[in-house]
């Protein structure tokens, strides 16, 4: 039987896709839903406002207390996503990113190598965990409903949440043109 998601966590799924320059399906929507339950679980999802536990230290973020593996709070959900964006770019989870743009639950969940560097935190370790935990990952995967349609269409559900580092960018620039003008 499937589970109520809150739309939050579609909007989050999708913000992360849309990052990673990936186009929103029902599949790969659920597969980072999923990874974001099982990290931070059903109702605790977006509290530290990090779903997918990236340790990216950003300004303004700060340790999760009693968390020894250096995951983050992030001051602001956008902030989070974009750290958990940038997490998701990095070069050993490639088949992460694969099974996402491919809408492929079995890329997904086979991807024992990049999900043990995942879990240990580095590449090159080994997680003895990972069996299992792709395992439970499974299993909420197919508890998930369908996500809504507006998640799936584009402009739909949440937008896109601006990149922080460009704002900022875009901020100096106008001011040294203002500057300039004066």
């Amino acid at each position: 039987m499937a589970r109520a998601v809150p739309a939050a966590y579609w909007a989050a799924a999708r913000t992360i896709l849309q990052g990673l320059g990936i186009r929103p399906t029902a599949v790969n929507l659920k597969l980072l839903v999923s990874y974001f339950i099982r990290e931070r679980g059903w109702t605790n999802a977006l509290a530290t406002n990090n779903p997918t536990d990236s340790t990216a230290a950003v300004p303004g973020s700060y340790l999760l207390p009693g968390n020894g593996a250096g995951v983050r709070v992030y001051p602001t959900l956008a902030i989070g996503l974009q750290a958990d964006v940038a997490t998701l770019r990095l070069g050993y989870y490639a088949p992460l990113r694969a099974a996402l743009r491919d809408s492929s639950p079995a890329q997904w969940f086979g991807a024992t190598t990049a999900w043990s560097y995942a879990l240990c935190g580095h590449p090159g370790c080994s997680d003895p965990t990972t069996p299992a935990y792709l395992a439970e990952m499974r299993a909420i995967y197919d508890q998930l409903p369908t996500p809504p349609g507006a998640f799936l269409k584009p402009g739909g559900g949440a937008g896109p949440v601006p990149d922080p580092l460009l704002l900022s960018l875009l901020a100096v620039a106008g001011i040294a043109l203002l500057l300039e003008v004066i």
